[in-house]
């Protein structure tokens, strides 16, 4: 029996990532967010501390996996 691939999202659908990311102006992620039920919906309530770096990876990992292009500019 062989073992088939395992197929990412991120292998089907391509990520938005702005343009702009990079820019020293452009503010960056600080403080405690509440993720959109669309992007968090098994804890929606949860609140994250991005100055927490498993937090702010997690953040990250939800956004770019269950997020519109939207969420990502945000």
């Amino acid at each position: 029996m062989s073992r088939q691939p395992r197929t990412l999202r991120s292998d089907v659908a391509p990520v938005a990532v702005p343009g702009d990311i990079a820019e020293p102006d452009v503010p960056k992620a600080s403080g405690r967010v509440t993720l959109p039920h669309h992007v968090n919906w098994s804890a929606p309530h949860r609140v994250y501390d991005l100055s927490d770096c498993r937090d702010r990876t997690r953040v990250y990992e939800q956004v770019l996996r269950e997020g519109l292009a939207d969420d990502v500019r945000r």
